[in-house]
């Protein structure tokens, strides 16, 4: 089989990233998406057998428990797909000789006390299960496969459309609280990343050339979570329905402002606002 008739896998394929990849991506490439009936990363057997018959050229390995909830619950259980998932696919990617390109997070560094935008060298110090999963991942897949891309994530956003699954995500929570009348609280000094998901997924193309390293792949932001909200509500015409659609939380995160915000430079991508705006206007205009 030659290089360019090998696929290109995108494990967990469910998921609300992967999905949109695998529509966006299967327009160039054969892709295979692997979603949790398809392929169990706690198998090593399960994995090495799947990639050794789909011999792929490329792995986007996105399947993991990304529920912060779900893994404080259940550390041990999380940490099997977490950790010992990404361990599988790396060491079976190894076998056929398939490049990897692993999703982390901006949450390996939610304990760091300084603030961001942090770039890609400066250390992670997590503080809650995900994030200390994600960082522990990402040194296995670099020492299992030196050349694999690492790419750390931030907050996703997008609405729902047809057959893709939508999380819970700050435009699409906004625009619930406004269709549901229930004000929606958000807080005043939490800073964090927040990317249109079709900013990362239309720059995926480029993405799987990369060169072997950790990368930052979102957008950078210069608002709290709160003045993020309000922006969504300033882009659907809502901005006089402010004050019964958005309660301001200044008690979270007082003493210890939350700080995920990650630099891009490297990679370019459009700042927060500039994919609030995008968003509203390609999925809901103004209401």
């Amino acid at each position: 089989m030659n290089t360019e008739s090998r696929p290109l896998v995108i494990t967990g394929s469910d998921g609300f990233l992967a999905s949109r990849l695998v529509r966006h991506l299967e327009r160039r490439f054969p892709v295979v998406g692997l979603g949790r009936r398809e392929l169990d990363i706690t198998s090593e057997g399960a994995v090495q057998n799947t990639l050794e018959r789909l011999q792929p050229r490329l792995v986007i390995h996105a399947a993991a428990v990304s529920d912060t909830g779900a893994c404080e619950r259940d550390p041990a259980g999380t940490h099997l797909v977490n950790v010992e998932g990404s361990r599988h696919v790396a060491r079976a990617c190894g076998g056929v000789g398939a490049k990897l390109i692993f999703l982390s997070s901006d949450q390996v560094f939610n304990g760091n006390p300084e603030p961001g935008a942090y770039p890609e060298d400066r250390q992670p110090v997590p503080n809650t299960a995900y994030g200390r999963q994600k960082r522990e991942a990402e040194g296995v897949v670099q020492t299992l496969a030196p050349d694999a891309v690492v790419l750390r994530l931030t907050w996703l956003f997008d609405c729902p459309q047809r057959l893709l699954r939508t999380n819970a995500n700050l435009v699409w929570n906004v625009l619930r609280a406004a269709l549901r009348n229930q004000p929606l609280t958000l807080p005043t000094r939490e800073f964090r990343g927040l990317t249109y998901v079709h900013d990362l997924v239309e720059r995926f193309d480029g993405l799987l050339d990369l060169p072997g390293g950790t990368y930052h792949a979102g957008s950078e932001n210069d608002l709290s979570t709160y003045e993020a909200g309000a922006l969504v509500l300033e882009e659907l015409g809502l901005s006089h329905r402010l004050s019964e659609l958005l309660v301001a939380d200044d008690e979270r995160f007082r003493n210890a402002p939350r700080d995920l915000r990650i630099s891009s430079e490297r990679l370019a991508f459009p700042t927060a606002a500039e994919g609030i705006r995008r968003c509203v206007q390609e999925h809901l205009g103004r209401l």
